[in-house]
């Protein structure tokens, strides 16, 4: 009878604080896509991105140029042993320093999305705290977390409009 009593208080307070909450909810990814901040971001890992890949396809592009006079046995024959020999060793060696540098540029872009995302959602973080003590929320929660919830709770143009702010203030 006693826990019978507890649990029942535990749920009608359970339910007295879930019916006083005030929470909102944001919408992460279109942080990230949407803001000022996010779009200099993406704009320079899309740089980064760009300049590897100039360097990649020169590198493609030598390599299928040895690659062709491997593959052509007139040429081959034409040449000596070691002018042979020494062109197989450069296509060899072209190759594995493309394979090095695909890896590299993988990596690094990687680690320069990552640390992207992390200054972003840090950033989310201080809009999000802004705009729960401005409209006197508990808490906000990312969206994806959030099952069902009022269509009002989505404070995700507020937290932009200060992400905005923010951006315009520093740069």
């Amino acid at each position: 009878m006693k826990k019978l009593l507890t649990a029942t208080v535990l749920v009608l307070c359970v339910q007295t604080l879930s019916l006083d909450a005030n929470i909102g909810i944001v919408n992460l990814k279109r942080c990230l896509e949407e803001s000022a901040l996010g779009k200099k971001e993406s704009e320079e890992l899309d740089s980064m991105k760009q300049k590897y890949m100039r360097t990649a396809e020169k590198m493609e592009e030598e390599l299928t140029s040895l690659y062709n006079k491997l593959q052509d046995e007139d040429y081959m024959e034409s040449l000596s042993k070691n002018a042979s020999d020494e062109l197989k060793k450069k296509f060899e060696e072209l190759s594995a320093e493309y394979n090095t540098f695909q890896a590299q540029c993988y990596q690094a872009v990687n680690q320069n999305n990552m640390k992207r995302i992390q200054k972003l959602i840090e950033e989310v973080k201080q809009a999000s705290k802004k705009v729960m003590e401005k409209e006197k929320l508990e808490a906000i929660l990312n969206e994806e977390a959030v099952l069902a919830i009022v269509p009002g709770a989505d404070k995700t143009d507020a937290i932009i409009k200060i992400l905005d702010e923010s951006f315009k203030k520093n740069n």
